[in-house]
């Protein structure tokens, strides 16, 4: 069975110090670092992955934490990624450890980081152009295409990668809806064009 990871949080800033705190305990961690204006800072700032083993709860109830605060749940249980999303990252590591991003891939579970549309939750659907994506929002409930420019969009932390029969589905069932509203429309439409002649 593939290794699974949890996510710990920590106040930005301390992520250093709270991976040497579970490391200390004798936990695998891992906090990805990256560039920004020339500066090294975490990836995920107040975010670090910890590798899940039968022991993780007793571990995180130790007085010996401070840097670290808790860890990311889904509803009751803990959130889990898959090793394949830690050796992703991993793969775009420089020789000193620094992660380095090109285009963010098709299926990747991203964020709007700005914009009108900022905080909310999409999948990469296909590059448009060179710096312009479409990306599948959550609209109220709907899946919705919307095209943005790349520079707007950002990794979730917990990134999934839908796959491409399954951003069909998504694209396929938001067509049908919007295929039963126009003909409903039309529907409306032609009704009440009929009662206009027949008064």
């Amino acid at each position: 069975m593939s290794a699974l990871w949890g996510v710990a949080y920590a106040r930005v800033g301390s992520e250093r110090r709270a991976c040497a705190e579970l490391q200390r305990c004798g936990m695998t961690c891992y906090c990805p670092w990256m560039e920004n204006r020339k500066k090294t800072g975490a990836l995920f700032p107040g975010y670090l992955f910890f590798l899940v083993e039968s022991d993780w709860k007793r571990i995180f109830t130790k007085d010996l934490l401070f840097a670290v605060r808790g860890v990311l749940m889904r509803d009751t249980e803990l959130l889990l990624l898959e090793q394949r999303v830690i050796d992703e990252i991993r793969a775009r590591e420089d020789s000193d450890g620094v992660v380095h991003f090109g285009p963010i891939g098709a299926g990747t579970k991203i964020r709007v980081k700005e914009g009108q549309m900022f905080g909310m939750l999409g999948v990469i659907d296909c590059y448009r152009s060179e710096n312009r994506v479409r990306v599948l929002l959550d609209v109220l409930g709907r899946v919705t295409p919307v095209e943005l420019p790349d520079s707007v969009v950002e990794l979730e932390v917990a990134e999934i990668k839908l796959s491409r029969s399954k951003r069909k589905k998504l694209l396929s069932k938001q067509r049908r809806k919007a295929k039963r509203a126009r003909d409903l429309e039309r529907s409306v439409r032609r009704d009440r064009s009929l009662g206009q002649r027949s008064s």
